[in-house]
């Protein structure tokens, strides 16, 4: 996921003179690319400093996109948000060069967001092993930017505080293998990139566990 980096830096955008029609595609990986890069024009259109860096609300909206295309099936499929991410970083200009606005509408529709997240799962494994993958999912695509610290500091933390909590829960699930681990991994962030938007369920997870 750090090819996520490429897409979030705040000299991402450009304003383009240049507008030609454009439609979401039916391939879902390009329609997500293409309603991510949609979501950072209109964070950095909304900007009073056009290069200033992008609040934590407007990245998690720019990935939303990805971590549904990922959570189509129950295990989370990892390629297919790299592949979301990689496109975005392509699409750039196609999109920036065309009438991007009118593109706003039909991505609201085709990758919709609650006001906010729902709740973290009672179940104390998939929240628990859900907010660590979803927080390793966030730190990849942030990371590279430094003014992002605070967040990170608190996505660290939380990590850290998972630490002792999960190894316990797996061995009760009987998920005692690197392989069977990972497999509860995959199937916890599937659940919890539909709970909203991820900066909105990190924050939830920090409340719960830090």
């Amino acid at each position: 996921m750090n090819k996520a980096a490429l897409v979030l830096v705040p000299g991402f955008l450009a304003v383009s003179a240049c507008e030609k029609p454009l439609a979401l595609s039916a391939d879902p990986i390009e329609r997500a690319a293409t309603c991510g890069v949609v979501a950072a024009a209109e964070a950095r259109q909304g900007q009073a400093d056009f290069r200033a860096p992008l609040s934590i609300e407007a990245q998690g909206k720019i990935l939303h996109p990805a971590l549904a295309i990922g959570s189509e099936t129950p295990e989370f499929s990892q390629d297919k948000a790299s592949a979301v991410v990689k496109q975005m970083s392509e699409r750039v200009d196609a999109v920036t060069d065309s009438d991007w606005e009118k593109l706003v509408e039909p991505c609201a529709t085709a990758f919709p967001l609650p006001a906010q997240a729902a709740a973290l799962p009672s179940e104390p494994l998939t929240a628990a092993l859900g907010c660590d993958a979803l927080g390793r999912f966030m730190r990849a695509a942030l990371a590279s930017d430094g003014r992002y610290e605070k967040v990170l500091a608190g996505y660290n933390k939380l990590e850290s505080s998972l630490d002792s909590k999960v190894a316990p829960l797996l061995a009760k699930r009987g998920a005692t293998s690197t392989e069977a681990t990972q497999l509860e991994k995959r199937k916890a962030l599937s659940v919890f990139a539909k709970l909203g938007r991820p900066d909105q369920v990190m924050d939830a997870c920090v409340d719960r566990y830090t």
